[in-house]
Parts: C-alpha cells; sequence; structure tokens
C-alpha cells in the first residue's frame, strides 16, 4: 500500500514539473531529461512511469478530461441559473485557455480526444438536467441531444481557437454560451 502512494507521488510529480516546464518553455523546448530533472528523478526513473513526452501529453490530456469534468460539477453546483452557469464556465475556460495558450495548444494537437469524454458528456448533461429542474431550461429538450449540442459547441470552440488563436477567445466563447442559453431557456409566450 505504502509502495503504492510512493509511485502514485511519484507519478503526479513528475505530471506536475512537467507541466510547469510545458508553461515555461513550450513542449517542443522541454526534453524528457528536463523533466526528470525538475521531478528529482534520473532519466532512467522516468521512463519506469513514461515511456517519453508523448506518454506525458496522454496522461496530460485525460487530466484535462476530468479537470473539464470536474469544472462542469462545479459550476452545477453553484446557485445560479443555467445561462449563468455555462456563461461562467465557458468564461472561465476562455481565461484557462488565454492564460497558458500554447500548453493548451499543444496538447489538444498531441491528443483531442480528450474532448470526447463520456464523463464530460454526462457531466454536462446532468447540468442541464438541474436547469430543467429550476425551471430555467426548456422542460421539451431531449437532454442527450441538448448536452450533446452544448458538448459539441463547446469543443468547435476549441476548434475555432486552434484554428485562429489571435482571436478573442473569451469573445467566441461568451457568444457561444449566450447562445446556447438561448436555445435552452424555456419558451416564452
Amino acid at each position: 500500500m505504502l509502495r503504492e502512494a510512493k509511485k502514485q507521488a511519484i507519478s503526479q510529480r513528475i505530471l506536475r514539473e512537467a507541466r510547469k516546464l510545458f508553461l515555461e518553455r513550450g513542449v517542443a523546448a522541454t526534453t524528457v531529461e528536463d523533466i526528470a530533472a525538475a521531478a528529482d528523478i534520473s532519466r532512467a526513473s522516468l521512463f519506469n512511469y513514461y515511456r517519453g513526452k508523448p506518454a506525458i501529453l496522454d496522461a496530460m490530456a485525460a487530466a484535462m478530461a476530468a479537470r473539464l469534468q470536474q469544472l462542469v460539477e462545479h459550476y452545477r453546483g453553484k446557485p445560479l441559473g443555467t445561462a449563468q452557469r455555462l456563461q461562467q464556465l465557458f468564461a472561465h475556460c476562455a481565461r484557462v485557455l488565454e492564460q497558458t495558450g500554447e500548453f493548451h495548444r499543444e496538447l489538444l494537437l498531441h491528443d483531442g480526444s480528450c474532448l470526447d469524454s463520456p464523463a464530460l458528456y454526462r457531466a454536462l448533461k446532468t447540468l442541464l438536467h438541474a436547469g430543467q429542474q429550476q425551471g430555467d431550461v426548456r422542460q421539451d429538450l431531449d437532454l442527450g441531444l441538448a448536452a450533446e449540442l452544448l458538448h459539441l459547441s463547446f469543443s468547435a470552440g476549441l476548434l475555432g481557437w486552434l484554428h485562429n488563436p489571435r482571436q478573442s477567445t473569451q469573445q467566441q466563447f461568451a457568444a457561444r454560451a449566450l447562445f446556447l442559453a438561448s436555445i435552452f431557456a424555456p419558451l416564452r409566450l
């Protein structure tokens, strides 16, 4: 048990130090040797955990999918309406992209499948279900289809950002959140 905890701690330290280096220097300019030195382990020991930089990026992409799911759950738990939850969620993601752009660009280009996470889809569906229970999401919506639309719109926003990083991420994500909130809002007669 103690041995497993130690291995997990070292694995997390490797990822934490690699992320710092990737943010400071960029992915291409960071070597496996740099990561091992920053994690205070030998290069050979690093390879016991990850088979090089691509494996480290794979682990980071999986962690990104988990963080996105947790972020959706965080905003679902806030005492807000669904429109405000979507606006804050999308604004949060836009800020992160603007602050860590090159790192996330490399991560998404390495493995964009992190956006196709079933857990993220379920979290978005749960967020919309909570909105239906609050009365600020249309009752006639198929939640599966609505969650898919939300998921695809978010992913399309990231793809747009990858294609044109100079465009204002915050404005684009804010516009997406407003548009989606208007689609999901109950019809007013």
